[in-house]
């Protein structure tokens, strides 16, 4: 996807969302609710997961406004939470996460004027994700096999290390996607958009 956006294959890109919704019952007198180990709920823990991809995708976010609640919970962090931004590049980007959504799902979707992209299914289809693809010359559909991201991940890092490989994800973008997420804090405690830092 994030080829097909840098590449314009969907062309100038109007809005893109990320989503998980999760349903986990059993975190009571976890990480995942104390602030002071967390440092956040669903905002901090799945919504920069989420800002992080679209920043990937679509490129850096410049302004963020956000919401925060616990629509299901009496936890000292937020169940729930909701952020719209809006990328360096004019690009509307929203992001939807929860811990407390029954049934819920993972979505990716970006939306431009020469086609989509919409990646779904992680929690409706044991084989994997189903991505939804049009770039103006019809509807394609893939079956995306699931990964385990953990160890996909563990595997990245030590290539880097023992082989010199250059990281995907680099330490300029782990910084601005922490910015991200202050801003949408933020944001949330002011009801104020806010720039995100530079």
């Amino acid at each position: 996807v994030r080829r097909w956006v840098r590449g314009g294959d969907l062309g100038v890109v109007l809005e893109a969302r990320a989503a998980i919704m999760k349903d986990l019952p059993q975190v009571n007198g976890t990480w995942r609710v104390d602030p002071a180990v967390g440092g956040g709920g669903s905002m901090m823990d799945l919504g920069a997961h989420s800002a992080d991809l679209l920043a990937y995708i679509t490129g850096p976010i410049g302004r963020v406004s956000a919401m925060v609640s616990n629509r299901a919970s009496s936890w000292e962090v937020e169940d729930t939470a909701t952020c719209l931004m809006e990328g360096a590049n004019g690009a509307h980007l929203l992001v939807s996460n929860s811990f407390k959504a029954v049934g819920g799902d993972m979505v990716l979707e970006v939306n431009g004027t020469g086609g989509y992209a919409r990646i779904a299914g992680a929690g409706s289809r044991p084989s994997g994700f189903l991505m939804t693809v049009n770039r103006g010359e019809g509807v394609e559909e893939h079956d995306l096999e699931a990964t385990e991201l953990y160890g996909a991940q563990i595997d990245h890092f030590a290539a880097c290390v023992e082989d010199g490989e250059t990281p995907i994800v680099s330490g300029e973008d782990g910084r601005h996607n922490i910015a991200v997420i202050e801003a949408a804090y933020l944001s949330a405690r002011t009801g104020a958009m806010q720039a995100v830092a530079a």
